[in-house]
């Protein structure tokens, strides 16, 4: 299922911004933001086909990362390849969150099948800046008709994997047990330091007030029942049938999706999920200036000199190679960093 390209802006080889010498774009993490995180598993394989054991697993590790890292789950669905997080990042900790949430599932469900290996696919994370409540919404509905866009079921709420609700948002507090297989020895029992037990609550995205739930989970259920709608018309337009739940649980676990994808570099989606032009054109700016400080910094960086001050929001080379961070943001007007083949100059911003 896509998005409006008018609720986004344009990827990376269109900002004119492509990365070299394989050197992947930095992301830009900072504290108090609202993102959607989109995991994929490894080829695409149905290793999160839907069952109990699966959804159990999804919930308790879910809870635990989100307390772990000081993350706030506010909407979630997991597909059978796939899963998306609506997410509140308080601390700035959302690259953490994913790695604990996809480790964690892989050793449980490996340990369930008598398998063992990678379960996703290191290369195909996305996190996404959701920017307002009108993007909220839009981002709540498009998790919650994912299983219908994808023709798995006809609504919704058949879908027997994990799919959460708008009413569930404030007002659902979820005691999840650690499944009782997950790092248990057959003979000496739990040999892990998880607890027994975690919480697992939605909450309202950062920019609505808890004054306002009441309205914002109307608007969202109504933006959901509209996407449903569309999508079951995309589907049937697609000369397509749907699965039905049952088909979608008796999928073999090592399947793999046949269906074309893009991948590759500057295919990804954008990096914002944004309604309005001017605040579009604001995030769109200061992206800019971020990576063009960051191509400055790091090339310092590379070349040795470890004093070297990053842009605010540089978060791998500060949390594993204790690089310095500036306290404010890019300051506007940064030269462009066409130095050490990093970036060519990106054309003017209209």
């Amino acid at each position: 299922m896509s998005m409006d390209r008018a609720s986004c802006v344009a990827s990376p080889a269109a900002r004119g911004l492509e990365w070299r010498d394989g050197v992947t774009e930095p992301r830009q993490i900072e504290p108090g933001r609202t993102l959607m995180v989109t995991t994929r598993t490894f080829r695409r394989t149905f290793f999160l086909t839907p069952s109990s054991t699966v959804n159990d697993v999804m919930q308790y590790v879910i809870g635990y990362a989100c307390r772990k890292h000081g993350v706030g789950l506010v909407s979630a669905v997991v597909l059978s390849n796939h899963m998306h997080l609506l997410v509140n990042d308080h601390l700035g900790n959302a690259p953490e969150f994913v790695q604990t949430v996809n480790s964690l599932v892989a050793r449980a469900l490996n340990a369930k099948r008598g398998e063992h290996g990678g379960m996703f696919a290191r290369d195909n994370v996305d996190l996404k800046l959701v920017c307002g409540r009108a993007a909220a919404i839009t981002a709540i509905a498009y998790l919650g008709a994912n299983p219908v866009a994808a023709a798995c079921v006809e609504h919704g709420r058949d879908w027997p994997g994990l799919r959460s609700q708008p009413r569930q948002l404030a007002r659902t507090d979820l005691e999840v047990s650690r499944p009782t297989f997950f790092m248990a020895h057959r003979d000496l029992g739990y040999r892990g330091r998880l607890p027994e037990k975690v919480e697992l609550r939605y909450e309202l995205p950062l920019c609505v007030a808890e004054a306002d739930r009441g309205l914002f989970v109307h608007d969202a259920e109504v933006a959901l029942s509209a996407a449903e709608d569309k999508a079951r018309q995309d589907v049937r337009a697609a000369g397509k049938t749907f699965l039905g739940a049952a088909r979608c649980r008796n999928v073999d676990h090592l399947r793999t999706a046949k269906s074309w994808e893009p991948h590759g570099p500057n295919t990804g989606p954008s990096p914002f999920l944004v309604h309005d032009e001017a605040e579009e054109k604001r995030l769109l700016e200061e992206l800019q200036l971020f990576l063009q400080a960051y191509a400055l910094a790091y090339a310092r960086f590379k070349a040795g000199d470890t004093t070297v001050t990053f842009p605010r929001g540089t978060y791998r080379l500060v949390r594993s190679f204790g690089a310095h961070v500036a306290p404010l943001g890019p300051a506007v007007g940064v030269a462009v960093p066409v130095i050490a083949g990093l970036l060519p100059a990106p054309p003017p911003f209209t």
